[in-house]
């Protein structure tokens, strides 16, 4: 019986799996050339691999750029090694019934180059090729087949998309990309640290990590910047740690990407060795406001609300309601703490009022980046895959021009 597989090949990190298991494997999805000029896969990247011991230095090769799969030559030596190193055998993918997940309007041309290299390269045996907000429908919360409206906001690694689902399929004309995202919000990152506390120009790995564990989405900018502002003119402030926190840089010793300590900690820590660190003020939620307020940066780009609203204009006004009272967010991004709640505050001022704005959680995985995975898994499991994938005899006869009409994306 062939196996059932699931790809999300995100421009971060790929979530891949059997859709029998309980949850995705990680793998980077770049090359790396570290600062002693060697080239390794991302998973050098992994602490437990101790491969790497510093990370300062390091540039990447991603095979995706903006959201394109240029680079199958780079892409094919990834998943070689990560699947062989996980399933321990060269042909996982052989004879297969693959989901495999890429991002919405990827050219045809590459889109008929990743079904040329799946069908013939890996020899699989079924495809339904997709983005993986567009399963968002299958990851249903009662026993329905799927869900005949929801509102998709997908915030990754290279870019955020907007896609609204109307029984069960894209509706193409209405779905928006916005260029904000976490490789955006990584280097503004990096250019507010740079200027105002050490230069992290060619620390990547480091401004990701500080990101991830340090910043959040703040419920109202112009508060925070206040209390911001009266901490600084006085440091014994009792609600200090809310705003403020510390960032101890790595020392290649006893860490390799730092970690965030409270002030007391700091202070005992300081007082057994030299420790180095960063004081975080603002900057913990200043970046993140970027998905809401791109002009703070100096880039005159639509703001996530603007977008959404753009996406629901193109929208017939009868499914709007229906929508935005079904949201669904997923990407590694909506993994910052409180970006979903800030987002739903938001949009209330923007809808009308009688309108609902609901956003749904998943008890699937605390990590969003993993939703869209686990959404194709309830594709396999509610038989959907049969009646949309395309068989590698299909493939062979009909050729390229068919995949496309199935899976490509469709413009009035």
């Amino acid at each position: 019986m062939p196996k059932n597989i699931i790809i999300d090949n995100g421009s971060y990190h790929i979530k891949y799996g059997d859709a029998s298991g309980e949850k995705p494997v990680h793998a980077q999805n770049c090359v790396i050339r570290t600062n002693d000029r060697r080239v390794l896969l991302g998973e050098a990247l992994d602490p437990g691999t101790k491969i790497i011991n510093d990370y300062s230095g390091i540039h990447f090769r991603r095979p995706i750029e903006h959201g394109q799969l240029t680079q199958w030559s780079v892409e094919k030596q990834i998943w070689d090694n990560s699947f062989a190193e996980e399933y321990f055998t060269d042909d996982w993918l052989k004879d297969s019934n693959l989901i495999y997940c890429e991002t919405p309007f990827t050219l045809t041309l590459f889109q008929n180059l990743t079904d040329e290299v799946l069908f013939e390269e890996y020899d699989i045996s079924n495809l339904y090729r997709c983005s993986s907000g567009s399963l968002m429908p299958w990851l249903s919360q009662n026993n329905a087949q799927y869900n005949d409206f929801q509102l998709v906001i997908d915030s990754g690694f290279d870019s955020t998309w907007v896609i609204p689902m109307i029984y069960g399929l894209p509706y193409w004309k209405g779905v928006r990309k916005m260029p904000i995202a976490g490789r955006f919000l990584n280097s503004y990152l990096r250019e507010i640290i740079s200027f105002r506390h050490y230069d992290v120009t060619d620390e990547m790995v480091l401004v990701n990590n500080i990101k991830e564990k340090a910043c959040y989405v703040t419920s109202d900018y112009e508060a925070s910047l206040k209390k911001v502002e009266k901490q600084r003119k006085n440091r014994n402030l009792n609600d200090a740690g809310e705003i403020s926190i510390n960032y101890v840089l790595p020392d290649y010793k006893t860490t390799n990407i730092g970690y965030t300590v409270t002030d007391d900690k700091l202070a005992k820590m300081q007082k057994q060795d030299t420790v180095q660190s960063l004081k975080l003020y603002d900057e913990r939620f200043a970046i993140p406001e970027l998905l809401f307020h791109p002009e703070l940066s100096g880039v005159h780009k639509a703001g996530i609300i603007t977008t959404i609203k753009d996406s629901l204009k193109h929208v017939p006004a009868l499914i709007r309601p229906l929508l935005t009272a079904n949201m669904v967010v997923i990407g590694g991004t909506f993994n910052l703490s409180g970006f979903k709640e800030r987002l739903a505050q938001e949009l209330k001022k923007e809808i009308p009022i009688d309108d609902e704005i609901i956003i749904h959680d998943f008890d699937q995985s605390k990590d969003l980046s993993e939703i869209g995975w686990y959404a194709g898994k309830q594709l396999f499991a509610k038989n959907g895959f049969e009646k949309v994938c395309v068989s590698r005899e299909e493939y062979q006869e009909l050729g390229a021009e068919y995949t496309q009409e199935k899976f490509g994306y469709k413009l009035p």
